[in-house]
């Protein structure tokens, strides 16, 4: 029996039935892409995918049983496997035990039932045990637009046994819970004047026990941690150095110095006429956001540069606007693709002009196609999706020729109404003198100059790239610092590294006051947390860990972060989130860990590629490799454990916006994926049969999960709900050509470490 149990529970097959698990997970994202939602649950909730559960389950059953008796220093192990039993037993009650329907009110109706789906497309009743009655819909609008900022239902329960009311409010991320059931808004219908909320409506008894379990988990996690921290401090080989600050004082002096330089920058600005220009207030996109915003965000769209010429971008599109017939007629829209400007009879160029556009006959054949291809939910070809988006940058630039897309002055007190340009308009002094009468008696949703003025600051310093320009020589002085051991290095490197990790800082809460919202909302903002997860650790191994090779892993990723942040084509400016993402704490809870995570893990993939290197490149380098794998494996520890709190808190926020912990949704599958991932390099690692090199070239390959997770399924699957950009051919591309690089570079390391150890007898892969 001890036999039976020492094999079920042995980690090598908890190892295979990861790998399998994250391989079937993978699969069922791909169906879900090719052929749709219904097709992936034929995978979810298929018998042979329940089993596989089950003999993951007797896996953690018999492993926790084999290792009797624990012990202290086993507390954590148990914790983590047990807690993973308590959410299996959770998502069992869920799938038995679960009622989830549908409950669609026209205002002024009431209900004492909702509906599930039964057998095929029928819809059965079921009581709830009380009424609700939807009182009024409404839809909040993001000013001076269309576009909705929050939906809400305010609605009475009323008690059958006493006649009792109570009058309660449904929003997106605000659910009612009442009488076991839990109601969430979900969608709207408007029909002849008549507006409709319809809430998705939930019983789950295993929610409770999901979430113990989660929290077990995250606790077993923080215990082996520390676990393997007081087993590290025992070892006599540590080859970390002491903890300590290096140099602090001179540090401080030197942070102090180059703050004061960067005051003296933003002092010195442009003429005063200048600055109250670029301050004046638009409303533009949902927001409201100086002149010199719109314009720099109009010029990129239009013409996919940043500044026109190398003018001003305030100038340029005051030029659009006071100045259209010659704008109309000049190539400044930027077609978007060769292969469009072929199709359209303009090959060969980069740009067209307005008038050039608007009565080229194959431009507007393409786009009629597109539209209606569009309008019947049909995919279009990449020349088609190009031509929409070159029609985008027409309306764009359309509205400065036109004198409407300078909205500057609120057409009434409604702080969510529309602006209007102001009377008159003939110059940039009539939008001065405006702006100057507005703020001597400033309507209520006008904003003050020193908030205009403080985003100017944001655009003009753009601290992205003030950062990495901070961060790259920080970097170099780091990698010889790591070489070399001079002082003077190790200064100067930790000075640029704390300085660019505080601009990155200060630009970060700059975005912040300027959206009102934290900013994580999409690929650019997100990126801007990586950079920042990975110049905290960077800064922390500066003060707390004092690692040369630690501090230089960290400033080269976190320069290289920020650097591709600032450069690549991303749309860099602040628009309205969606009212799934708002009035909700959890964005700033769950975007910021994993993103941190994220850059835990990449510093673990650098590492990891480092040790390769020095296998393939500097075999005579080997006397270090410990202290590379040492790095690695802590980067590894650390980024698994916020990865899955990550994912956990991520659940959270799904069961407070959808009503559900988890939805097989791809990019929850696919962070799910790649925690399996980094969990079966740490088990190969602890039971010896993956050696130093193996958990490097694994952590490599593993990283491309994270990079799947990240990118791949917004742009490469495009489905799912958090799939909030569109299928790109490009992006899958690069991501298929990276993966191949990659699976190279381990071979070629893999087949050089053979290489090395029948040279000296090392240790096995």
């Amino acid at each position: 029996m001890k036999k039976l149990i020492h094999i079920l529970g042995s980690l090598k097959l908890a190892v295979g039935l990861l790998l399998v698990t994250l391989v079937v997970l993978a699969v069922g994202t791909i169906i879900e892409s090719l052929h749709g939602r219904e097709a992936a649950a034929n995978v979810y909730g298929s018998r042979a995918f329940f089993a596989l559960l089950a003999v993951v389950a007797v896996n953690l059953i018999a492993s926790v049983a084999d290792r009797l008796p624990w012990g202290r220093m086993r507390i954590g192990f148990l914790v983590t496997h047990l807690s993973i039993l308590v959410i299996f037993a959770g998502a069992l009650t869920t799938e038995i035990a679960k009622i989830d329907g549908s409950l669609g009110l026209w205002e002024g109706q009431s209900s004492d039932s909702i509906y599930v789906r039964g057998d095929g497309e029928t819809l059965d009743p079921v009581p709830l045990g009380f009424t609700i009655r939807l009182d009024a819909f409404e839809i909040d609008h993001y000013p001076g637009t269309r576009r909705p900022a929050m939906f809400r239902s305010r609605v009475t329960v009323v008690d059958p046994d006493t006649g009792e009311q109570e009058q309660r409010v449904i929003e997106m991320n605000r659910e009612l819970a009442w009488g076991g059931f839990t109601f969430f808004q979900s969608s709207y219908r408007i029909e002849q004047g008549r507006e409709m909320s319809v809430l998705s409506v939930s019983r789950d008894p295993g929610q409770a026990i999901v979430f113990i379990g989660y929290t077990l988990l995250v606790a077993g996690m923080l215990i082996v941690l520390f676990t393997r921290i007081a087993q590290r401090r025992k070892a006599p080989d540590r080859p970390f150095p002491a903890f300590g600050p290096p140099r602090a004082g001179g540090i401080i002096a030197m942070i102090v110095a180059v703050l004061g330089s960067t005051a003296g920058i933003a002092a010195a600005q442009a003429p005063v006429d200048r600055n109250e220009l670029r301050a004046v207030p638009v409303l533009h996109d949902g927001r409201v956001m100086p002149l010199d915003t719109l314009a720099r965000e109009s010029v990129w769209k239009v013409t996919g540069v940043r500044k026109w010429v190398r003018q001003d971008p305030v100038d340029t599109v005051l030029g659009w606007t006071f100045e259209s017939v010659v704008a109309a007629q000049a190539p400044i829209i930027e077609i978007g693709s060769r292969e469009l400007a072929a199709g359209i009879g303009m090959e060969g160029n980069r740009f067209a002009s307005f008038n050039g556009l608007v009565g080229n006959a194959g431009f507007i054949t393409i786009v009629d196609d597109a539209r209606s291809r569009s309008g019947r939910d049909l995919p279009l070809s990449p020349i088609q999706e190009d031509a929409l988006e070159l029609e985008g940058r027409l309306y764009v630039l359309h509205g400065f020729l036109t004198r409407q897309a300078i909205l500057s002055e609120p057409s009434g007190e409604d702080p969510v109404g529309k602006w209007v340009v102001p009377a008159p308009f003939a110059s940039a002094a009539d939008l001065v003198a405006a702006a100057r009468r507005l703020a001597s008696s400033p309507p209520e949703s006008y904003p003050s100059v020193q908030v205009m003025k403080r985003e100017v600051l944001y655009n003009e310093l753009r601290p992205t790239r003030l950062s990495w320009i901070l961060l790259v020589p920080a970097a170099v002085l780091a990698f010889f610092w790591w070489r070399r051991s001079e002082w003077w290095m190790g200064v100067a490197a930790s000075v640029g590294l704390v300085v660019g990790f505080v601009v990155m800082t200060w630009g970060i809460a700059l975005r912040w006051q300027a959206a009102g919202r934290i900013p994580a909302s999409n690929m650019y903002e997100s990126m801007l947390f990586l950079a920042w997860g990975v110049g905290l650790f960077a800064v922390l191994a500066v003060f707390l860990v004092k690692n040369r090779l630690a501090v230089f892993n960290a400033a080269a990723m976190s320069a290289l972060v920020i650097l591709l942040t600032d450069v690549l084509p991303m749309d860099a400016f602040i628009h309205p989130m969606p009212p799934v993402l708002a009035g909700t704490p959890w964005l700033a809870i769950h975007v910021p860990i994993i993103m941190v995570s994220y850059a835990l893990l990449a510093l673990a993939a650098f590492v990891a590629h480092m040790r390769l290197g020095v296998e393939i490149f500097s075999s005579g380098m080997r006397g270090n490799a410990a202290l590379l794998d040492e790095v690695h494996y802590w980067y590894v520890q650390l980024g698994s454990i916020l990865l899955i709190v990550g994912i956990l808190t991520g659940s959270i926020w799904a069961a407070s916006s959808w009503g559900r912990y988890w939805g097989w949704d791809p990019k929850e599958v696919w962070s799910l994926i790649a925690f399996l991932a980094y969990m079966a390099i740490l088990h190969g690692r602890i039971d010896r049969w993956l050696g130093a090199v193996g958990v490097a070239a694994a952590s490599v390959m593993a990283f491309g999960t994270i990079l799947m997770t990240y990118l791949g399924v917004n742009y490469v699957l495009a489905a799912g709900l958090h799939s909030y950009g569109f299928g790109g051919s490009k992006i899958a591309m690069w991501l298929v050509i990276g993966g191949v690089v990659e699976t190279v570079y381990v071979t070629v390391g893999v087949i050089a470490h053979k290489r090395n150890e029948k040279r000296s007898g090392s240790e096995p892969l």
